[in-house]
């Protein structure tokens, strides 16, 4: 039974090799479709999230679904149920650390989705009723230290989840300039750092709710941590956050650039900041600058695992590619005839999948993965045999989960792509052929038999040997050998057996000069003991060196060689009375 795993495996792989590719490295992927035909409750999916217990939720315009893997559960406002959700329309979802889910409807309001309860809390309604004032909500921030944000568009409500669930007093903390607790009526976005502390950032100054403080009322508008040191930028200027006394120390930039967009933190006392001339890369230790002039306005930064930096623009089409090591840079941009026939355009999108490769949609591009041999960005194949199967989706949201699955959707459907290993590396050396047999001979040389009667046979390094024509010869010419084979074996003494589907048994035994004598062994009405049918789907020689040919209408047969050196096959209609013709159609067994 090894022997024959080996075998079937060795054929596997074979096969692969002969199918017709086009690329052979691009990563394997699983891309499962879901409509409104299996399980979605309405085609247009605005936000993707994960929560801590695996379920994947989606917001549509008919309300949340949430998706166990198997099945959808969709949660909704009915007419008369009394519940709170005044748009099923909701637009974007975040998962708090109670597995509980903001969301955030078209009409600009916020709900809590209980997750236990299922249903739907309008939980700024009460301060809405004492204010007389309705809350334009703009954005949601959940903290992984389990507070949330509410930002309007004048101020903010920060929430204690934990409070919150326990309905205790004083969950909910209204954030205005009024109150005094906030400097500025606009905020730019919410981050926490590493110690707890909950920074935001406002059109006037940065506040922290935490144990920092920050005197400093310059207009920052983000920050990064490296080495235990936290850095913030201003549209004008970087600065390192002292947190003994709450005062930030400004470093100047020799540089030539007129505005900060975005900060990162790179390798360790590294810092990257995209300008609106390139990137700066700011090396605190030294307290050295590195300016990479590229042109345009860097918006946005992400290092790979190989710490290479990738580039985002609005300005410029594509992607750039830069390596700090070697200072080399590459613009990449999707090729017009890659391009998706849609109005609408994807989103930007940069990911590392659990293989490591790296997947892009270049700014006004498509999805594509970065070949790091080639150093180029490919488009994937749904069907790596067919170039017209470029996989091509417009992509308006998404979501990486926990797994590293990739999960997206437009205006139509969602798609979720899983990622697996590449466990072999394949090497194409034939193709366009419809391929019925194939084997692999003592010399490692591979034989190859396809619907229109040609055998080939390939050398050990893949190089076409030649065509096995009608007379056993081998020829260098295309030549066809008549018959239609579906097997090949070969046995101890080196002889090639080829089952045919019409013409029965082939067996070449090799010559000194490389040629082979061909003996045809065909069903005949006068004769018992001949094979019992001309097509033959399987040949085998057992351990015992016994040939069984299995056959397609004529059962088993087991191929006996007489004293005189004749050759007759036992069957069914013979001496194999116990075997049956019906269930033996296609494989072969032994009984003695």
């Amino acid at each position: 039974m090894k022997n024959i795993a080996q075998q079937i495996l060795r054929l596997l792989i074979y096969m692969v090799l002969l199918t017709p590719i086009m690329l052979l490295a691009q990563p394997i992927c699983q891309i499962q479709h879901f409509s409104i035909y299996n399980g979605l409750v309405q085609r247009t999916v605005s936000d993707i999230v994960q929560d801590s217990k695996g379920f994947i939720w989606f917001s549509t315009w008919n309300g949340l679904n949430r998706y166990d893997g198997y099945t959808f559960k969709n949660y909704k406002a009915y007419p008369g149920d009394g519940c709170t959700l005044t748009s099923n329309r909701i637009l974007r979802i975040v998962p708090d650390q109670q597995n509980n889910i903001w969301c955030q409807t078209y009409d600009a309001r916020v709900y809590l989705f209980d997750s236990h309860q299922e249903k739907f809390i309008d939980i700024l309604q009460p301060f809405e009723q004492k204010s007389g004032e309705t809350y334009i909500v703009r954005k949601i921030y959940a903290l992984s230290k389990g507070v949330s944000w509410i930002v309007c568009d004048h101020g903010a409500f920060r929430v204690d989840e934990q409070k919150l669930e326990n309905e205790d007093e004083g969950a909910i903390t209204p954030y205005t300039p009024e109150i005094g607790n906030l400097p500025g009526r606009k905020i730019s976005r919410i981050e926490q750092d590493a110690d707890g502390d909950e920074w935001i950032f406002t059109d006037k100054s940065v506040c922290i709710v935490g144990q920092k403080t920050i005197s400093d009322k310059t207009h920052f508008t983000s920050f990064c941590e490296n080495n235990e040191k936290m850095y913030l930028i201003s549209s004008k200027h970087l600065a390192i956050y002292n947190q003994q006394n709450g005062q930030v120390q400004y470093e100047e930039i020799p540089l030539d650039y007129s505005r900060l967009n975005c900060i990162l933190s790179l390798g360790k006392d590294t810092i990257g900041i995209g300008t609106n001339n390139g990137i700066i890369l700011f090396f605190a230790k030294s307290k050295q600058f590195r300016n990479v002039e590229m042109h345009f306005n860097v918006m946005r930064l992400f290092e790979d695992s190989h710490n290479e930096l990738w580039l985002f623009s609005k300005e410029q089409r594509g992607i750039v590619r830069y390596d700090p090591l070697t200072n080399e840079q590459q613009h990449y941009e999707t090729p017009t005839q890659n391009m998706p026939k849609a109005e609408l355009r994807s989103r930007d999108v940069i990911f590392e999948d659990s293989q490591g490769t790296l997947w892009v949609v270049p700014h006004l591009g498509c999805l594509s993965y970065y070949d790091r041999e080639d150093k180029e960005l490919k488009p994937y194949y749904t069907d790596y045999s067919k170039p017209e199967s470029k996989f091509t989706p417009v992509i308006l949201n998404f979501y990486v989960d926990n797994q590293k699955n990739f999960w997206y959707a437009n205006n139509f459907w969602m798609d979720k792509i899983s990622f697996f290993p590449n466990a072999s590396q394949l090497t194409t050396f034939d193709s366009g052929h419809e391929t019925r047999a194939i084997m692999v001979d003592k010399q490692q040389n591979l034989w190859v038999a396809n619907k229109k009667g040609v055998i080939r046979i390939f050398n050990p390094d893949k190089t076409l040997k030649g065509y096995l024509t009608p007379e056993g010869t081998i020829s260098p010419k295309a030549i066809s050998f008549s018959r239609n084979i579906y097997c090949f074996t070969e046995d101890e003494q080196g002889n090639i057996w080829m089952g045919s589907k019409w013409d029965g048994i082939i067996r070449l035994s090799p010559k000194r000069d490389g040629s082979f004598q061909i003996r045809n062994y065909v069903h005949k009405e006068e004769d018992p003991y001949s094979l019992s049918n001309n097509s033959v789907y399987c040949i085998y020689q057992d351990s015992k060196k016994r040939m069984w040919i299995a056959t397609h209408g004529g059962g088993i047969n087991l191929l006996q060689e007489t004293a005189d050196g004749e050759i007759r096959f036992l069957h069914n209609g013979n001496l194999l009375k116990d075997y049956s013709k019906d269930k033996f159609n296609l494989s072969f067994a032994s009984k003695y």
